[in-house]
């Protein structure tokens, strides 16, 4: 089920980024970050394999888009983990959502500035062949938006999770 809605959300939801149209604001990942907040890293894996699997076949962009997408939602799930691992598997405080969205912020931003870095100025169908004088300012532009999207995607999926933590006691 989980799968069904953040492949629908991927397709249906998109705001262009206002410093670089070709990347866009999108809600698809917060389900993903709800499943390992709320329930087991296999869960949310599982969610992201499909999901990646899904639009490998139906993306219509570049072909190692998808893969791109994926190492950014590893990245972020790497972040959550560490988070949950040190605080008894719970993020269910504002200390624990600040510490997670700083975390897993961190660890998207460093891990996507890298991959970005090597594959961008690489030919299609893995990069766009970015000429080496314009890499840094859109290593910087990519890391904003990179930032930006793992802000809101995990500050809205503690919130949730904790939604659901709290109606799953009732």
């Amino acid at each position: 089920m989980f799968t069904a809605i953040v492949y629908v959300l991927r397709i249906a939801i998109e705001i262009p980024f206002p410093l670089a149209s070709y990347l866009k604001l999108e809600i698809w990942e917060i389900p993903i970050y709800i499943a390992l907040i709320s329930f087991r890293f296999r869960t949310s894996l599982s969610v992201a394999a499909l999901t990646f699997l899904l639009v490998q076949v139906f993306s219509t962009g570049l072909p190692a888009g998808p893969t791109y997408n994926l190492i950014a939602i590893l990245s972020v799930m790497l972040g959550i983990l560490i988070i949950k691992r040190i605080s008894n598997n719970r993020i269910d405080n504002i200390k624990t959502i600040i510490l997670t969205i700083v975390t897993a912020t961190i660890l998207r931003i460093v891990i996507m500035t890298i991959v970005n870095a090597t594959v961008l100025p690489m030919d299609a169908p893995f990069g766009y062949n970015i000429p080496p004088e314009v890499l840094p300012s859109m290593l910087i532009v990519t890391g904003i938006f990179n930032g930006l999207v793992t802000v809101y995607s995990v500050f809205l999926a503690a919130i949730i999770s904790i939604k659901i933590d709290n109606k799953n006691k009732i």
